[in-house]
């Protein structure tokens, strides 16, 4: 007994090709995912520079309680007003004290500034650091000292 061709081999009659709509959703998503990219990557190149910089200078211990740091602040534009973070950590590189300097809006583009930082009790204080600057100023740092 012997199965006949067409079901063995299947017919020879040419099949229905697929959907378009297939096809064209698959090119929808792609259009989407290249317009999203595009967009994510012009908001990063894009992004806005931070109101100052700061860069630490030089550091000292006057008392065991206290790390003293020198840094400079600077500003592209010095009516903005900027706050920066400076840090104290340990040996094991853990943060140990911190100050927030705030930056009133002033005529020098460049400052110096000479900060103390508290360390806190029990902890000893090995290498100062700058956390960095932003020009949006937290609600409780008061600008007029």
């Amino acid at each position: 007994m012997s199965t006949p061709t067409r079901a063995r081999y299947g017919s020879n009659r040419p099949k229905k090709p697929a959907s378009n709509l297939t096809g064209k959703f698959l090119v929808a998503v792609l259009i989407a995912m290249l317009a999203f990219g595009s967009w994510g990557l012009f908001r990063l190149f894009n992004a806005d520079s931070p109101a100052a910089e700061i860069t630490l200078l030089s550091q000292e211990y006057p008392d065991d309680g206290t790390l003293r740091v020198w840094v400079d602040i600077t500003r592209e534009d010095p009516a903005v007003p900027a706050y920066c973070i400076v840090q104290a950590f340990n040996y094991d590189k853990a943060e140990v004290g911190r100050v927030e300097i705030p930056m009133a809006p002033g005529e020098k583009r460049t400052e110096r500034i000479s900060v103390d930082v508290p360390v806190r009790a029990g902890e000893k204080a090995v290498a100062g650091g700058v956390y960095g600057c932003s020009g949006t100023i937290p609600a409780h740092l008061d600008l007029t000292s």
